[in-house]
């Protein structure tokens, strides 16, 4: 994560954050989470059970909870092949001993299902690690950050073999470990992989020496070097200098005048509000938040005063968090009068009511959808939604949570809407909330996205249940709701796909020449913005 306070300390400001979004989730309903309860585990006194080693026994409890709790485990993965991989799991378990090998085996596992928010944790803290990220380039695999005695020399040097295989082939076989949606996030995600043995060694990748042997090639020269597995501060990251590169800020805007412009930096789905929603949360004493929807206000009414015609919002570095923070946004722009919005398939679970401390959850279930309580049995999945049909609901029902009054997230209504060019930046990195904020405003035919296609889908799973092991205490999360995006006549696709489509090589990035920036602006001064596309009638 990239965003850091400027008053406290990075690792602080991480760990912190990083809890505040594994307990949220992305786009979490309002006032009930809390420091999760989970199923009791129903096979304890099943004499069978008892006879499994304890990592076969948690790979039981992991499939039961996501069977009882997901929405569809079987969408990615027919439910023949689930239950084959599964028992073929459960078997290869018979033998391991080790909690790291029984992670990486289980996220292998994970990593088939296709949804980028259920996932397995990894316990890597306190391991050593080998000192390394790449990043993914047309290309190839490049150094991104790297060993610090290393780094003024390699930086950008291109991966030519990973223990004398192929660098691509590497990469691809680690990819199948990382939990996803598509390419592009898995492509991102799996830096993480490179740097951890157990991983390695997991896919027989290994070196014998337990070292990481690297062929670089740097300036038409070619390098071997070899990295010791370490503690993690000894990896030197790459800087950024530029105006548009990723600040140590949830959000930051600027007015730019001689450009018709106002830019703003979106990092994080996350603010002040959003996090007094999660009442279980407590922030660390001294740390400050800072309040969206003020920031909103404030914005426009700069943008008004200016008579700026162009909003930039840029969400290249923003891997989601709470989506009402999109619909803030959103509010102050001109829209639609009927605006198409999200759908969702639920599945009701005890793991869900544990969650939550939902003690009048089928009283919910019964009222939205009009069935007797008493014949309610969990886990309840809700139908399946209508592929032709969306949603479509007027201005004021799609805001009536920032209309209403009593809401934490309510805020006076605008003298005046903004009626210019409201263009979004997008890349791998867009994940989540950063996907549904974008695939709303683009469906609803108010936004022109420039850059890369999202890291997440425009219909996905998500909004995360949280659970532990038995026995390893490995912290996993599980979806619970399926989005529809708000058109579903667009779907299916991977990505949300940029109306302007501007990729970076391997020597823009490194330069740092922010081509996407600097297309937009060219577009800007010469009025060739394209129209967003129009709203499906």
């Amino acid at each position: 994560m990239n965003n850091k306070s400027s008053n406290q300390s990075p690792g602080l400001y991480c760990i912190w954050l990083l809890l505040i979004l594994l307990l949220t989730g992305c786009g979490l309903p309002s006032g009930k989470s809390t420091i999760p309860r989970q199923p009791i585990n129903p096979f304890t006194d099943d004499p069978e059970y008892r006879k499994l080693n304890p990592f076969q026994q948690d790979l039981e409890y992991y499939l039961y909870v996501i069977r009882d709790s997901h929405p569809n485990p079987y969408a990615e993965l027919p439910e023949t092949e689930f239950d084959r991989l599964a028992a073929q799991l459960k078997d290869d378990l018979a033998t391991v001993t080790d909690t790291s090998r029984f992670a990486v085996l289980l996220s292998q596992f994970t990593s088939r299902l296709g949804d980028g928010h259920t996932s397995v944790g990894m316990r890597t803290r306190g391991k050593l690690s080998y000192p390394i990220y790449p990043r993914w380039f047309p290309e190839g695999w490049y150094i991104y950050h790297i060993d610090s005695l290393y780094f003024e020399q390699f930086l950008g040097a291109k991966i030519v073999t990973v223990n004398d295989r192929p660098a691509t082939d590497v990469m691809e076989r680690l990819m199948t470990l990382v939990p996803g949606e598509n390419l592009h996030w898995r492509r991102y995600q799996v830096r993480n992989r490179l740097s951890q043995p157990a991983c390695l060694k997991l896919l027989d990748l290994a070196a014998p020496d337990g070292n990481l042997h690297l062929t670089l090639e740097q300036d038409d020269q070619t390098f071997d070097i070899v990295l010791e597995p370490g503690p993690s501060d000894r990896i030197q990251p790459m800087e950024f200098d530029g105006f548009t590169f990723p600040k140590n800020e949830l959000f930051w805007g600027k007015a730019l005048p001689d450009n018709d412009a106002y830019y703003i930096q979106f990092n994080k789905f996350l603010d002040k509000r959003s996090a007094s929603d999660n009442k279980s949360q407590r922030l660390p004493e001294g740390f400050v938040l800072p309040n969206w929807g003020e920031f909103l206000t404030k914005t426009f009414h700069e943008v008004d005063s200016l008579r700026l015609n162009n909003i930039v919002v840029d969400l290249r570095y923003n891997t989601g968090g709470n989506s009402m923070l999109g619909d803030q946004f959103m509010f102050f722009c001109e829209t639609p009068d009927s605006m198409l919005s999200y759908s969702t398939q639920r599945c009701y679970s005890e793991l869900l009511q544990g969650n939550y401390q939902w003690s009048d959850m089928l009283d919910y279930i019964a009222e939205q959808h009009d069935i007797d309580k008493d014949d309610i049995v969990l886990p309840y999945r809700a139908k399946p939604l209508d592929p032709t049909r969306g949603t479509k609901v007027s201005r004021e029902e799609f805001f009536a949570e920032i209309y209403n009054d009593e809401s934490i997230w309510h805020l006076k209504k605008p003298e005046k809407l903004f009626s210019g060019n409201v263009i979004l930046l997008t890349g791998p990195i867009s994940f989540s909330s950063a996907v549904d904020f974008a695939t709303s405003c683009q469906d609803n035919g108010m936004v022109t996205i420039y850059g890369a296609p999202t890291g997440g889908k425009p219909s996905c799973y998500g909004d995360i249940l949280s659970f532990t092991l038995p026995n390893s205490k490995i912290y996993c999360t599980c979806s619970w709701k399926y989005f529809r995006r708000p058109d579903p006549s667009r779907d299916p696709q991977d990505s949300l796909m940029p109306d302007v489509p501007v990729n970076w090589t391997k020597d823009d990035f490194y330069d740092k020449r922010d081509v996407t920036w600097d297309r937009v602006l060219d577009d800007i001064r010469a009025n060739s913005v394209p129209k967003p596309r129009e709203q499906t009638k």
